[in-house]
């Protein structure tokens, strides 16, 4: 009796069971076989067309018949069994045709899903017939068992900045199969920080990525990922944040448009505020101090920020009196700059209008300071400048009249009732 032919795949144990069983029944039928068989004709019985799982036993064998040329049963006639295709398993390479001219064999399919085809042929001639039969893949175990990280734990950013890589899981069932389409759900556990999507599927390749924003400060964050389930399976990643120190804006907090007589210091200092992109308040960070205009002077060319972002400076407004301005910027970035204004007043003098006279009648003042005549006699009086320039007072006895000169020169003025230009009741002011 042929024994068993092994011809590519793995055989199950059922099917070798079943196989022992078969074999046992095609011996005990060979006892009484014809000893000069004339075979006339071959044909399918059943076990044709069947459809089972990769690898596996069909459930059926595959068996033929065979009779003689005038249509009898042919029995002890042996029938060789071949691959086709489908690469599967055969029970035996041949067997022998029983009392009713029936022979079988049992066939495991290929390791592929498809059309797997099996011939049976007459020994010693060209009767043959084949069977056609299909593989399929078995069923995906869809039950998760596994979720792992893939990419992504431990990494470090900036405070509030997005992670330079991906979170990625892989989820796997008890096969150690990759499973598609299974939920994932996400959350920020730590840090407070925020995840691009709260809940995805994996793909074909059984994973899943999301972004990772950190939170606003610096320390430690965690997120995890989570498959549900009866056993729900999560998984943490961890990442830090490292403080945010690069100065994104500085804006004046106080200390702008004073005023002060010249070359005196200002009454309150000059404050800016330094802050990172988060807008929080940045320590540490040297601000470079600059006169711009007036010509006034500094407490400090540098200072740098508190705890508060807060960096300070005295000024001290220039010798003439007119416009002062300060720029105050990030040492490390002078892009990052503001500007304050503030105030030159020159020290004023002052004039009395007696009767008929100017006192003092020559009076001296700085650029940009200014000049107050009072009317102090019984008498009405005015001032009227030389050539124009300035503002006339009205004609008065009473009361006061301004003017301010705002850059150096000799100026006349008179009386026009009790003087004229070079006579009488005249003055002059000299701006320096």
């Amino acid at each position: 009796m042929p024994s068993p032919v092994r011809m590519t795949g793995r055989v199950p144990v059922p099917f070798a069971t079943a196989l022992a069983t078969l074999l046992a029944v095609a011996c005990s039928s060979e006892g009484g076989t014809n000893p000069n068989p004339v075979a006339g004709a071959i044909a399918i019985v059943s076990g044709n067309n069947q459809t089972g799982t990769v690898n596996a036993l069909l459930a059926q064998p595959l068996v033929v018949h065979v009779e003689d040329q005038t249509g009898n049963d042919l029995a002890g006639v042996t029938v060789l069994w071949s691959l086709v295709s489908g690469g599967g398993t055969l029970g035996s390479a041949s067997s022998a045709t029983n009392a009713g001219g029936e022979a079988q064999v049992l066939y495991a399919l290929g390791p592929s899903a498809g059309a797997n085809q099996v011939r049976a042929t007459v020994s010693n001639t060209t009767l043959q017939v084949t069977f056609t039969l299909t593989g399929e893949d078995p069923p995906v175990n869809l039950t998760p068992a596994s979720l792992t990280i893939t990419a992504g734990d431990n990494q470090t950013a900036t405070a509030g900045a997005e992670l330079p890589m991906a979170l990625e899981v892989e989820v796997r069932n008890s096969e150690d199969l990759t499973l598609a389409n299974v939920t994932v759900t996400w959350a920020v556990t730590a840090g407070g920080g925020a995840l691009a999507t709260l809940t995805g599927t994996t793909n074909s390749e059984g994973r899943m990525a999301n972004t990772w924003t950190l939170g606003d400060n610096a320390g430690a964050n965690t997120a995890t990922a989570t498959v549900q389930g009866t056993n729900p399976i999560t998984v943490t990643f961890n990442a830090t944040a490292t403080p945010d120190v690069a100065p994104a804006t500085i804006v004046i907090v106080s200390g702008d448009n004073q005023s002060a007589a010249v070359s005196t210091a200002l009454a309150n200092p000059l404050v800016v505020r330094v802050r990172n992109s988060l807008g929080q308040n940045l320590t540490n960070v040297p601000i470079a101090w600059t006169v711009t205009g007036g010509g006034g002077s500094l407490g400090s060319p540098t200072s740098t920020t508190d705890a508060q972002g807060l960096a300070s400076n005295t000024y001290t407004v220039g010798p003439s009196g007119g416009a002062n301005t300060i720029e105050a910027a990030v040492q490390s970035n002078t892009s990052l700059n503001v500007e304050f204004s503030a105030t030159a007043t020159a020290a004023g003098t002052a004039v009395s209008v007696q009767d008929n006279v100017f006192n003092p009648a020559d009076a001296t003042v700085n650029a940009g300071g200014a000049v107050t005549w009072t009317w102090t006699g019984s008498n009405p009086h005015n001032v009227t400048w030389d050539g124009g320039g300035f503002t006339n007072s009205g004609t008065q006895n009473t009361g006061t009249h301004q003017v301010t000169f705002p850059s150096a020169g000799t100026f006349t003025y008179y009386c026009t009732i009790h003087g004229t230009p070079t006579t009488g009741m005249r003055g002059t002011v000299t701006v320096q």
